[in-house]
């Protein structure tokens, strides 16, 4: 049995080493190697590594950035995931389940696996995926602020979405979906495989990590005092039921108009216009139950 382990060593301010050390209490009898990740994109690199070199599990310790970078080597691959949550957000895990470093053995011994779906996006001439949730607008607005903070919390997001509503603008946007093509001027769209983002709050409460569809939530263009008022309805995600959100689901959607800033997976990418698609039960990632 081959384990490939990848930390990120300042998840959670320094949680990532933490439970690395715990970690190796209970791995003797496997066949293991430790990468730290120094910049970005290496976790996606070692990820690679580990494709070629044939190892049977990745065991990522990190948070959501550290899992998305290594699903962009797992997609369609056979390597088993193993999350040990070390993030400050920890959003993804909140559908997907995380191991503790104690139970690995008797995970990978009752082998229990969710095969989830991940999301392809194309973007000026490049791809990349998501697994939980992409987001346009206002939302990548306030997690680009979060990213600049050295040391997060979770009161960081909540903070940044108030920071960020004086800076409010909505997009023209044309979004197309199935046979529908839906016009206007929008301040956030979310595209949710997963159910949580911002450090729990609840973006999308009917998505399913396998159900082979996306869920897209559209917040129409709002004032500032109306979205501040919806501030505990972001948190609960009963928002989706009012009169100024348009909710669709789809498996594959395309997004143009105005330039409008995209995050995925609590990273900010790039910009419009992209073309989105559903890859079903395409990552294996292994459960504690």
């Amino acid at each position: 049995m081959k384990i490939y382990i990848i930390v990120n060593p300042h998840a959670g301010n320094g949680r990532g080493i933490y439970l690395l050390d715990r970690l190796k209490k209970y791995i003797n009898d496997f066949d293991f190697i430790i990468r730290e990740t120094k910049k970005n994109n290496d976790a996606f690199l070692y990820a690679l590594e580990a494709l070629k070199d044939n190892y049977d599990y990745i065991v990522c310790i990190g948070g959501d950035g550290t899992i998305n970078e290594i699903c962009q080597a797992l997609v369609c691959k056979s390597p088993v995931l193993i999350i040990i949550d070390a993030g400050t957000g920890s959003d993804f895990v909140r559908s997907a389940g995380s191991i503790k470093p104690e139970d690995i053995k008797d995970a990978i011994s009752k082998n229990k696996i969710l095969k989830v779906d991940s999301v392809l996006v194309n973007y000026a001439g490049r791809t990349r995926y998501f697994v939980n949730i992409m987001e346009l607008g206002y939302g990548a607005n306030v997690i680009g602020r979060v990213n600049k903070k050295l040391h997060r919390n979770k009161n960081t997001i909540r903070l940044a979405v108030i920071g960020e509503l004086f800076k409010l603008r909505a997009y023209n946007l044309k979004i197309s979906i199935k046979n529908e093509i839906i016009e206007g001027k929008f301040i956030d769209v979310i595209i949710a495989n997963g159910k949580y983002f911002g450090g729990g709050m609840l973006a999308s409460k009917n998505s399913v990590l396998n159900d082979h569809i996306m869920e897209i939530h559209m917040i129409k263009d709002i004032s500032k005092l109306t979205l501040l008022m919806k501030f505990r309805k972001l948190i609960n995600g009963t928002y989706i039921n009012d009169h100024d959100i348009i909710n669709k689901t789809a498996e594959k959607i395309e997004i143009s108009g105005d330039r409008i800033p995209v995050e995925m997976d609590g990273e900010v990418l790039f910009s419009t216009p992209v073309s989105i698609e559903l890859i079903p039960e395409s990552i294996s990632i292994l459960l504690m139950q």
